[in-house]
């Protein structure tokens, strides 16, 4: 090969190398545009002027492509659009761009998934009451953000059917003829820092829709309710504002939702407005919400079962809390004071916890009627017009424990028509009445109360039966304690001092048993108009301050016992008087071993002898020395007769032996 074949043969090969790479490169370049073409998302503006790259949302919408961006310039838009692709939608503010549906069906009909729509004013849907047409309707859709627009003027402001894990934010919905936002079947969605003002139903509305987030809402001034869930479960319903409506937020046949730091106030309904209704509805928690000047109620539990209603305040209302058919509620912490009738009022209820509640400054603290098996522990009932407590009309096997019912107009607490209850540790003082008044009923026990300068009676007891009075103090009343028509009583271990009247029986009270109490410094000690017994069956009585008898054995009875032999019966009542206060608890003192095992159906004559056996007992009596005597006498002639028969027997042996 010569040296010009051997160029030739190079440029040939370098022209082959240079054209296959051009190839390769278009080819590339070719692909890439292709691949630029499936994966740009436009953005497309439509303008109402002509001015964009359409005239009308709906043909924008009808050419986008999934993940294209529609901007809409400012105008009025009269169009009734249906979104049925993945795309963003935004307005130029809810003030410039606006979609008029005239009153032609849905607005905005969105029916794909991962749509955002905001920046727009959305009015005019249909106004069909039976049909629920919307501004805005998420349709069997998710992960459609609806942000800042404005949806007021129609039928219902912003609706869900059947759509979940959406985000419903910052929009307006106001005046619209129905709700403002209604969910229908649809969960896990999240309802944030909307406003739904003056709508015709509700602010915000969830029907058979669970694990959805209400949070950080406006709802004011709606015909009926600021928020409402109905059939709804594990709602989430937080720091919303819900006031001028008929009823703040309702909760019916919804269980486990959270209603947490909302404000409730000033909701109004002709005398029937409230702040929170809880009705059919069971395990939810009601914690921090602000539910004033209501005209009605604050907050209202009915045939609804182990909710918690936690830290509340419920002032300046008609009632506070008001509980109706329910069972096994709990409510503490609770601040329901300065309301026009009662602070809390149980009815038809069993099994509720009232605890730690403060009821002051009302009509009423707190009344529990007709109701069983509640626990009434650690509240504060102070300055109410009437009662402090009030139990009535067949409530029984309560408890109403350590309660502070104070500087109230009528009684500290009140049980009335009721039975079984127990009364314990409560603090009842400076009321205009009583400090505790039983009345009308029988079996209740009441123990280690603390009744002090009341205007009357330190503990009342009317037309009741079968009632332990014991333990409890009642100082610097007029009466300490006092009983009308009423026996079969156990007054015991009670102290009753500096009172007009230490202790008051009137009006055919008999049968009834006063012993162990400290009678104290009273301007007169005790009345007794009735048939009444003042010792227990060991032959204890009361300690009385003025009682002057010596315990030195006299009558025949046992000195150093610590109770009084002289000057008795004291007060022509007491015949054991003790010696020093709370003689019965003294160390030691054990008066059934000294006195024999009396018992209150003892014959008269058995006492009498029980008396006599208490006698000083200097040495033997004479009549003692001759019992002796007579017991050594036969002993001696058994024994004679014995040695007697032991001689007789050997002769009556050998006479056998000879036979």
């Amino acid at each position: 090969m010569n040296k010009s074949q051997l160029k030739k043969k190079i440029f040939t090969i370098y022209l082959i190398f240079l054209l296959s790479t051009l190839g390769i490169n278009n080819f590339n370049v070719i692909g890439s545009a292709k691949n630029n073409e499936s994966t740009e998302h436009l953005n497309i503006i439509v303008d109402c002027n002509g001015w964009g790259n359409y005239s009308t949302i709906q043909e924008a919408i009808d050419n986008a492509k999934i993940g294209d961006t529609i901007n809409v310039w400012a105008g009025i838009y009269y169009e009734n659009i249906i979104i049925n692709k993945s795309i963003t939608l935004i307005g130029n503010g809810t003030d410039n761009t606006i979609i008029d549906g005239k009153k032609d069906g849905d607005v905005v009909n969105i029916m794909a998934d991962w749509v955002n729509i905001s920046g727009l004013k959305i009015i005019n849907s249909s106004q069909y009451s039976h049909i629920f047409y919307a501004g805005i309707r998420l349709d069997n859709v998710q992960n459609v953000s609806v942000l800042n627009n404005n949806c007021s003027g129609n039928f219902g402001g912003i609706i869900l059917n059947n759509s979940y894990s959406n985000i419903i934010k910052n929009n307006t919905c106001n005046i619209n003829s129905w709700h403002g936002i209604r969910l229908i079947d649809s969960d896990l969605n999240t309802i944030d820092s909307n406003i739904c003002n003056l709508n015709n139903a509700t602010g915000i509305d969830l029907f058979r829709s669970n694990q959805n987030i209400i949070v950080n809402n406006t709802c004011k001034s709606n015909l009926a309710y600021g928020i409402r869930g109905q059939d709804s479960d594990l709602i989430t319903i937080i720091n919303n504002t819900c006031t001028n409506n008929e009823r703040g937020i309702e909760l019916a046949s919804s269980h486990s939702n959270t209603i947490m730091n909302n404000i409730c106030n000033h909701n109004y309904l002709n005398g029937s407005g409230m702040g929170i209704l809880i009705s059919d509805s069971n395990s939810n928690f009601i914690i921090n919400n602000t539910c004033n000047f209501n005209d009605n109620w604050g907050i209202h539990i009915s045939f609804s079962e182990s909710n918690i209603i936690k830290n509340n305040s419920c002032s300046n209302n008609r009632y506070g809390i008001y509980i109706h058919f329910s069972y096994k509620n709990t409510f503490i912490n609770n601040t329901c004071n300065l309301n026009n009738y009662v602070g809390i009022i149980l009815l038809d209820s069993a099994s509720n916890k009232i605890i730690n509640n403060t009821c002051s400054i009302n009509n009423n603290g707190t009344i529990i009627s007709q109701s069983n098996n509640n626990l009434i522990l650690n509240n504060t009932c102070n300055l109410n017009t009437y009662m402090g407590i009030s139990l009535g009309t067949f409530s029984g096997s309560n408890n109403i424990i350590g309660n502070i019912c104070n500087w109230n107009g009528k009684n500290g607490i009140k049980l009335k028509y009721c039975n079984s209850n127990t009364l314990s540790n409560n603090t009842c003082n400076l009321n205009m009445w009583d400090g505790i008044l039983i009345g009308n009923s029988d079996s209740n026990t009441i123990i280690n109360n603390t009744c002090n300068q009341n205007k009357d009676i330190g503990i009342e007891l009317q037309f009741s039966n079968l009632t332990i009075i014991n333990k409890n103090s009642c100082l610097k009343n007029d009466d300490g304690i006092g009983l009308l028509h009423s026996g079969t009583n156990t007054i015991k271990n009670n102290s009753y001092s500096e009172n007009n009247y230490g202790i008051y029986i009137v009006d055919n009270s008999n049968n009834n048993y006063i012993f162990n109490n400290n009678f104290i410094f009273n301007k007169k000690q005790a009345v007794d108009e009735g048939n009444n017994l003042w010792n227990n069956n060991k032959n204890e009585g009361n300690y009385w301050s003025d009682y002057t008898g010596l315990d030195n054995g006299a009558n025949g009875r046992i000195a150093g016992n610590g109770i009084g032999d002289t000057n008795i019966p004291h007060l022509g009542l007491d015949f054991y008087p003790f010696i020093e206060p709370y003689g019965w608890l003294v160390e030691n003192r054990d008066i059934e071993n000294q006195t024999g095992n009396i018992s209150e159906n003892d014959t008269e004559e058995e006492n009498d002898n029980a008396s006599n056996d208490k006698s000083d007992q200097k040495g033997i009596d004479l009549i003692f020395l001759i019992r002796i005597i007579v017991i050594l006498f036969i002993i001696i002639l058994i024994i004679m007769l014995l040695i007697k028969n032991r001689k007789k027997k050997p002769k009556i042996n050998k006479e056998k032996k000879e036979k």
